[in-house]
């Protein structure tokens, strides 16, 4: 494969961005938005500076981007607010959709997590081992939240879960709920299903 390099591009590679007036700073904005590069950046875990040097790289490549011309230069700060507004409105397209959650799915895990204490009327930074479930809700695969139980208990595991789903409005809509097969979760006589049914 033979690769063409045009030499325009590589003199806006190499010119030096800061010697550029400010009217050529306030002409040459980008204002078009970006939610696909946000998405796709999100999906495959890139950082916003190196989301915006590729997205900045294909520009240069098909002549978007010349010496002339570089308002359609991208900056990692472009992509970090895109990437906000994208969340933001993912956010609120799930909190105005009507559907009603039909199972819950959650699973836990003992993460050890900084806390502040406070001794002699000091604070301190120490670590202490929680317990953090995680609730998703079908169908759609969305994450709901995540609770920390005040202990491993099956009773206050349940308990958190079930403040949740109060807050959803889901205790007459929910027909499953979904969990690992862990003793703390599936006992027959003090699972967390088991507490489950009996509370819902």
């Amino acid at each position: 494969m033979i690769v063409m390099i045009n030499p325009v591009v590589d003199d806006v590679a190499s010119d030096d961005i800061s010697s550029r007036s400010d009217d050529d700073v306030a002409e040459g904005q980008m204002r078009i938005p970006l939610p696909n590069l946000a998405k796709e950046a999100d999906r495959y875990g890139i950082s916003d500076r190196a989301a915006a040097s590729l997205a900045t790289a294909v520009l240069i490549y098909v002549c978007s981007i010349t010496k002339q011309n570089q308002s359609f230069v991208i900056d990692k700060n472009k992509v970090h607010r895109e990437r906000l507004n994208l969340r933001k409105g993912l956010q609120r397209d799930m909190r105005q959709s009507p559907k009603g959650i039909t199972s819950i799915y959650f699973d836990g895990r003992r993460d050890t997590t900084l806390v502040k204490v406070n001794r002699s009327g000091k604070w301190y930074g120490d670590t202490t081992v929680e317990n953090h479930y995680v609730l998703v809700e079908e169908p759609g695969s969305s994450y709901l939240t995540h609770v920390t139980p005040s202990s491993g208990r099956s009773t206050d595991i349940a308990n958190s879960i079930v403040t949740v789903i109060r807050e959803q409005d889901a205790s007459d809509s929910i027909l499953a709920k979904c969990c690992d097969s862990t003793n703390a979760n599936v006992g027959s006589k003090g699972g967390v299903i088991r507490h489950l049914e009996d509370v819902l």
